[in-house]
């Protein structure tokens, strides 16, 4: 069948996306295949083998194999269908919700391309050239010599598509992108091009010590994003977007120093051109690509690779003294958050120090964690910041009720439980005859109800209305569930909580369907339909999973995993000012595309790990050294 009329058939079965997608692949495969390559493209309905005839021509397109027992060394398609043709023999060099590439490792013999990432080794050696490069050039004005460049190995020589920053104190002060340059002389090319743009201050000779480098390596091929993500405004964080046409780019790291709620705002504000930044229509045809990016450490001893624009770590690194490292610099910014009256402001903005309203049940609630955090870890300082805020909750909800309190009922819930952890029965029985009085399961709040039901069956004069509270929860819930296909996932957790003890099936069965939610990056689905992943979300359900550690130990692991990359310490805020950092060290991002920090997200972690950790019995002996809390022991 001619490829025109296989590119409609293929319409009919995998859609019009796809196709397009298809293409694209097919054009970039057409320009690195040998003669022996297959390309099996699969699909739930479509699957089929094709290759390429020898020699290639400009426009040509693959030909079907009609012999089915061929054995294909590329996999393109529905990421399911893909995953049953792949094995460690095989490399992701492409990867989305709906769309992906692999390729067999053991098709090539010689130099591995670099779609398939850069070594830590090779990363380094990056790093120095372009270190080596700045310098030389702020010095005398002068590039790095090609003989330079031939003590490097093969892969150097490969060419590919290169973005380049420079921080100096959380400031970005300089970037530059490159094209199709072998990756030696492209980064060396890149680091000259980012001192010598108008767009930024410069840099003097006497600041380089404090400069961080980072060093993008954009791997083909690119796939074009589909009309439909484009008008859903879909962001990919970890992926690098090249608009067409007028050849600018937009690297991870944006997402470090500005906004952007959906696509149009994103393609719609400054992009990195080659030698400039510059506007983007929002009818520019973009497409998305897989990146290699990492930065130096702070010392400047390793290269640290990203995930998106935080900083990768290691999973098999992160034992519980680390971990446990971890969650006491999240209760210490709790602690630094914390007013003189004993409120707490609800968010740091690691753009902008300034001061936000209080948000009562967040103030509530992360109080309560670092009352739970702190009789768990037997740390003082933290029980007396969680009294502090006792002080503050009581006067305004019990001492003073004609204040008018926003979101009264979830704010009295969880003074209730903090007054249970503080050992302050009296306020708590208060705080739940108060809920009993305001009859909240009447006003059918989906998010606050479970947490209110659990609360009240902690009291036997008020188990009848916690048993009401909780079962107009549990409705919501399963009406929900008939309705599946935009369904918030986070909202229910606590419901695992709030069942254990009451009915078990049902809190497996959610526990269970949360589960099934997570990504394999760790994260969990905002929705049901997919959507980003939020530090918030992802804590409140590693809160209610610590519930059993032993059971959920793999899933904990992974939560925990991804949390930790979130978290804001001295490696990855370089983007951050040396004035502000102190303020946002300890704390969580709130996503991939908002470094913005929300106390009930720390609030949530802290809590879970106080249950986790002492199931496990392993709070003690940590070192608190600063240092150690702070460094990743990933790359």
């Amino acid at each position: 069948m001619p490829w025109f009329l296989e590119k409609i058939f293929m319409r009919v079965f995998v859609g019009r996306t796809a196709v397009g997608r298809i293409i694209s692949v097919t054009e970039w495969l057409s320009e690195v295949v040998n003669e022996d390559d297959v390309i099996l493209i699969a699909f739930p309905r479509y699957r089929r083998l094709f290759r390429f005839a020898f020699p290639i021509f400009p426009g040509d397109a693959p030909c079907r194999v009609v012999d089915k027992t061929v054995v294909p060394t590329f996999v393109v398609g529905n990421p399911k269908e893909c995953h049953g043709n792949v094995s460690n023999l095989w490399v992701r060099i492409f990867g989305m919700p709906t769309f992906e590439i692999w390729e067999n490792k053991k098709r090539l013999t010689g130099i591995s391309p670099l779609r398939w990432c850069t070594t830590d080794e090779e990363k380094s050696i990056a790093l120095r050239i372009a270190r080596d490069a700045v310098k030389l050039f702020l010095i005398k004005g002068s590039r790095l010599e090609r003989e330079y460049f031939h003590p490097l190995t093969m892969r150097f020589s490969l060419r590919t598509d290169l973005g380049f920053a420079l921080w100096v104190n959380g400031e970005l002060r300089g970037g530059a992108t490159v094209e199709n340059c072998p990756l030696g002389e492209g980064v060396a090319e890149a680091a000259v091009r980012s001192l010598d743009q108008s767009t930024f201050r410069p840099i003097a000779i006497e600041e380089l010590d404090n400069t961080r480098i980072e060093i993008t390596a954009m791997n083909r091929p690119y796939i074009p994003l589909s009309k439909k993500e484009r008008e859903h405004g879909t962001i990919y964080g970890e992926k690098g977007y090249l608009l067409k046409k007028r050849s600018s780019w937009f690297l991870p790291e944006t997402f470090n120093v500005r906004r952007s709620s959906n696509l149009r705002e994103f393609i719609g504000g400054p992009a990195q051109g080659k030698n400039h930044f510059c506007q983007i229509r929002d009818n520019a045809a973009v497409f998305i690509s897989e990146v290699d990016d990492f930065i130096e450490s702070q010392d400047r001893s390793r290269p640290l690779s990203f995930n998106g624009p935080t900083i990768k770590l290691d999973s098999a690194t992160l034992d519980s003294t680390f971990l446990i490292q971890r969650m006491r610099s999240a209760a210490d910014w709790l602690c630094v958050m914390q007013a003189v009256d004993g409120s707490i402001q609800p968010a740091t903005d690691p753009f902008i120090d300034r001061q936000r309203q209080l948000n009562w049940p967040r103030f509530a609630f992360s109080s309560m964690a670092l009352a739970a955090f702190g009789r768990a870890v037997k740390e003082k300082r933290y029980v007396d910041a969680a009294e502090k805020s006792h002080a503050y909750l009581k006067k305004h909800l019990l001492e003073n009720p004609e204040i008018e309190i926003p979101y009264h009922d979830a704010t009295l819930s969880y003074f209730g439980e903090l007054s249970l952890f503080l050992g302050k029965k009296e306020s708590a029985i208060a705080a739940a005859g108060e809920l009993k009085e305001r009859a909240p399961w009447r006003t059918n709040k989906t998010t606050t109800l479970p947490q209110i039901g659990n609360f009240l069956t902690k009291f036997d004069e008020f188990r009848e209305y916690a048993m009401m509270t909780l079962n107009v929860a549990r409705e919501n819930f399963e009406a929900a569930q008939k309705h599946p296909g935009h369904v918030l996932v986070p909202v229910w957790a606590e419901l695992v909580n709030a069942f254990r003890g009451v009915d078990d099936a049902f809190s497996d069965s959610v526990e269970a369907w949360l589960i099934s939610h997570q990504r394999l990056d760790g994260s969990f689905s905002e929705t049901t339909d997919g959507g980003l992943s939020y530090t918030r979300g992802a804590g409140k359900i590693f809160e209610v999973l610590a519930l059993r550690p032993e059971k959920n130990s793999i899933v904990i692991k992974k939560t925990l995993t991804w949390l930790v990359s979130m978290q804001y310490d001295a490696e990855n805020t370089f983007f951050v000012s040396p004035e502000i950092r102190p303020k946002i060290i300890g704390a969580f991002r709130h996503h991939s595309l908002d470094p913005l920090a929300w106390i009930d997200v720390a609030g949530h972690v802290i809590l879970g790990a106080s249950r986790y950790f002492s199931k496990q019995n392993v709070w003690k002996q940590n070192n608190r050294s600063a240092d150690s809390v702070m460094r990743p022991k990933g790359r």
